[in-house]
């Protein structure tokens, strides 16, 4: 197994290597922006931006990335479809700069085009700018936690570090970092995320019809890019209530390096000011994370370098008079990833090549009285991805090939039934059964795609026609249960599939129009191929993505009402018989649909103020089996409402932010028996997910203060949680005889305060 160690001092190599290749060069300074028709707002991909000997096209959002030398540039904007425009920079050793200027040409032989910052309609997507995200209340200055409060994403169990977007399950939603995936964008109950803020440029969430260089996922994907690192030397050191981190940028010859690595103690803090009830549902977990980034520029050629690794921690016993229901659960989850790309800018697009391996540790014991519930597993993974982009008058196109590859080494010990899975019928805190069993596997996931996407660019028209191919292997060590000195048989299969995807946004003046359609599959999880607690069969899971916005630009603010709708097949469910198939405890039977409209508001800046209103109304429903009913989906929201506002004005800013949710569906008990066999009351469940939590209601606010010390600064920050200390429902519970019922409360009135230090 690869060590996380190893990987670090593979990557460590890497960088001292092409920094010693690279020695000789000067600094060279980046440069940034976005191109976009001045008039319609539409970005502009396809357009060639020339300056000197470097090269560089617009991708799909308009957006580029210049490597150039210090000194006087001349910066050539030119399309078959433009006249072209010239701006004049003046750069400086390791300077980064962000262009916003506007460069006209005549309206009479040409389009206007302008450099910004702002970012395009792209049906499905919210695009969130680190820096912005991390003033944001609520987030106690992590920006990725931004994506909780996105819209389309639905407001999960506090305490948890789910992300679950437009009706989709959790696992169905994929999480890249640099195009590199990673097992979950936050450490255990959701505190904090894995990357710190200051090495976090922009994260985008595509809640549907993700475009075609992506597969694996049927629900969203996320997407955090890393920032371009500054030149020179700087330190800065954060801390508050939760944990401390320190990020350290540098130059090791031409390549600048970022270093940064944080701990947390969040319980010895806060978790002694949480009530016992409360800490029974919210795991107060202990964190420490690291990462390494390095940037080399070779010539015209860029190589970065990514390592990123975090462990996780979580001890908890809940003890009973009756030692039978005395409940611990203890946790472990390690992961490490480790990725070196490469790219270079070409006469009529980009080429660019990125390889990662990483491995993960998910180490689960939990016992009810006397029953366990184990599940130990180690995952080794690699993955390769080359593109290469090319320009011919208004068209883009993308051709790529991607591989990835996982192996998997699974223990499990316990009951059948825990933990539960979505769709089961279950009441919180109810003792499991005894029907304890026990498996050792292993399981295989490959995949191999190529795929093409091409952007015709005409005038406010966008089309983008994309196909994916993907051929897939899965495996499994045992095809049976280990049944005395029975051989082991294994199981493996291939399949291929094709995925057809297609996106268009037309935009007319203040107005535009946008949709998005596409086939995505994904592969069923290792920890379900067991022949005595899953299947060893199970293959691929299928979802149809629809979306379609319309949006209006009035003054400041930007309006968009969006339509979506999900279909998913060959879901992963239980297997609806009481006395299931051997190695069949799974099936691919379960169905899935969801469907709902979603309004959001966006100020983009005015008067120091800046937010958005998002309105989402919905409603996702899962079939275990074709002879089952339709019923709700365990995180189904019908509605969902996100207010967030920032101010900010020279070094102080001021934010708030407002949710309201509908209720998590639950599974009420209709009546209770006396089971002699086990000395304990036994619930009579009622319809499956029949009844709904209350709705859920928070406010949050914050300000933040800067000063500047010398050559340094110090920047303060309050944030207070829940402020109309509301006692939120998070579960619903039952005394022992399951005669009256309560809700375990969440988070309380929480004040979070720190300090963050730069020189």
């Amino acid at each position: 197994m690869i060590r996380p160690w190893a990987a670090a001092s593979l990557a460590g190599s890497l960088v001292a290597i092409c920094a010693g290749l690279a020695v000789a060069q000067p600094a060279r300074a980046i440069v940034t922006g976005r191109v976009v028709d001045a008039a319609t707002g539409e970005p502009l991909p396809g357009v060639q931006l020339t300056a000197g000997t470097t090269v560089a096209f617009t991708d799909e959002a308009g957006g580029f990335v210049l490597d150039l030398p210090p000194g006087a540039v001349t910066l050539v904007v030119e399309a078959a479809y433009v006249r072209a425009a010239r701006v004049e920079l003046t750069l400086a050793p390791g300077e980064q700069r962000a262009l916003d200027v506007p460069v006209d040409v005549d309206l009479d032989t040409g389009e206007t085009l302008e450099v910004v910052d702002t970012a395009p309609l792209v049906p499905g997507r919210t695009t969130i700018d680190a820096r912005a995200a991390a003033r944001q209340a609520g987030t106690g200055g992590d920006a990725l936690k931004a994506v909780q409060d996105a819209p389309g994403v639905a407001r999960t169990a506090a305490g948890t570090r789910e992300i679950v977007v437009w009706g989709a399950a959790p696992q169905d939603t994929a999480i890249l970092v640099d195009d590199v995936p990673v097992p979950a964008l936050y450490h255990l109950g959701g505190w904090r995320s894995i990357v710190p803020t200051e090495l976090v440029a922009t994260l985008a969430v595509d809640r549907a019809g993700f475009a075609t260089p992506w597969s694996g996922a049927i629900g969203g994907l996320v997407r955090v890019a890393t920032a371009d690192l500054p030149a020179g030397r700087a330190i800065t050191i954060a801390s508050d209530f939760i944990d401390t981190g320190v990020v350290a940028t540098g130059q090791v010859g031409p390549a600048r390096v970022a270093a940064a690595a944080r701990a947390s103690y969040l319980d010895r803090v806060v978790g002694e000011a949480i009530d016992p009830e409360v800490a029974e549902r919210i795991p107060i977990p202990r964190w420490a994370d690291a990462q390494l980034v390095a940037q080399v520029p070779l010539g015209r050629d860029r190589l970065d370098v990514l390592v990123l690794a975090a462990g996780d921690r979580l001890e908890r016993t809940l003890p009973s008079m009756d030692p039978a229901a005395t409940k611990s659960d203890d946790r472990a989850q390690d992961f490490a990833r480790a990725s070196i790309a490469w790219r270079r800018p070409l006469d009529d697009g980009e080429a660019r090549l990125r390889a990662w391996v990483g491995v993960d540790r998910d180490d689960r014991d939990q016992r009810f009285g006397a029953v366990p519930a184990r599940l130990h597993q180690r995952t080794r993974a690699a993955g390769a991805r080359a593109e290469r982009r090319t320009t011919a008058g208004p068209v883009v196109l993308l051709l790529g090939l991607d591989a990835s590859w996982s192996h998997a080494k699974l223990a499990r010990d316990g009951s059948l039934s825990i933990p539960t899975r979505e769709g089961d019928l279950s009441v919180w805190g109810q003792p499991p059964g005894d029907d304890v069993a026990s498996d050792t596997w292993s399981a295989q996931t490959g995949d191999a795609g190529v795929y093409a996407q091409a952007d015709w660019v005409h005038r406010g028209l966008t089309v983008s026609p994309g196909l994916r191919t993907d051929a897939w292997l899965l495996t499994a060590s045992r095809l049976t249960p280990k049944v005395g000195s029975t051989p082991g048989i294994g199981y493996q299969h291939g399949h291929v599939t094709v995925d057809p995807r297609i996106a268009a946004t037309f935009r007319h003046g203040r107005y535009a129009v946008g949709g998005a359609a596409g086939v995505h599959h994904q592969p069923r999880r290792a920890d379900d191929t067991s022949a005595v607690f899953g299947a060893p069969t199970l293959g691929l899971e299928r979802a149809y993505h629809l979306t379609a916005t319309v949006a209006v630009r009035v003054g400041a603010a930007d309006l968009e009402l969006t339509g979506w709708r999900r279909r998913l097949q060959d879901l992963v469910a239980r297997e609806p018989s009481a006395t299931p198939p051997l190695a069949a405890t799974l099936t691919q039977d379960g169905r899935g649909r969801a469907l709902g409209l979603e309004l959001v508001a966006r100020l983009r800046g005015w008067r120091g103020l800046s937010g958005w209103i998002a309105y989402g109304l919905s409603h996702s429903e899962r079939r275990d089996h074709d002879l089952r009913p339709w019923r709700e989906f365990e995180h189904d929201q019908t509605h969902q409402l996100t207010v967030a506002a920032t101010w900010q004005r020279g070094r102080w800013s001021a934010s708030t932010r407002a949710r309201f949710a509908t209720g998590a569906p639950r599974t009420d008990v209709v009546a209770a028996f006396w089971d002699t066999r086990a000395g304990r009351y036994q619930p009579v469940t009622g319809p499956i997910y029949g009844i709904r939590l209350p709705d859920f209601a928070q406010l949050d606010v914050r300000g933040e203060r800067s000063l500047a010390l010398g050559g340094t600064e110090l920047a303060a920050f309050v944030e207070l949680e829940n402020v109309l200390g509301r006692a939120n429902a998070e579960e619903l519970v039952w005394s022992g005889d399951y005669a009256t019922r309560g809700y375990l409360s969440g988070l309380p009135f929480l004040v979070l305060a720190g300090v963050r230090w730069t020189r």
